[in-house]
């Protein structure tokens, strides 16, 4: 569904539908909306107006739905997500550090036990 729609339609069309259904007394009807804002926000993530969507509208959506509703499946996915998302802005940014931080520390310990800088190939 959400390839072919760009972020004017899924901002003036198809994310008002969503939202709204998101207080169906259905559960499975929010389990939908859920995944179906998911779908939504990972198409939005590569246009700035979409990643302002994504901030203001899809995400403050989706929070309230893992925090309020009674459902069990609709907050695991909602969870899920979440997490997912929150992954794939943060760790492309921290990990290169992180990974740089690991091999000074590696290389630190190894100067420490007197080993040989270079690594020993089999």
């Amino acid at each position: 569904m959400a390839p072919s729609l760009d972020v004017a339609i899924i901002r003036d069309t198809v994310l008002d539908a969503a939202l709204a259904l998101s207080t169906d007394p259905i559960p499975n009807i929010r389990f939908n909306v859920a995944k179906c804002l998911e779908t939504l926000a990972v198409q939005c993530t590569n246009d700035a107006e979409g990643q302002d969507i994504i901030h203001r509208r899809i995400v403050p959506a989706l929070k309230k739905l893992q925090e309020e509703d009674t459902d069990a499946d609709v907050r695991y996915v909602l969870l899920f997500f979440l997490i997912s998302f929150f992954l794939s802005f943060f760790l492309p940014i921290f990990l290169p550090s992180f990974l740089e931080m690991n091999l000074d520390l590696e290389a630190e310990n190894r100067r420490d036990r007197g080993e040989n800088q270079k690594v020993k190939r089999c």
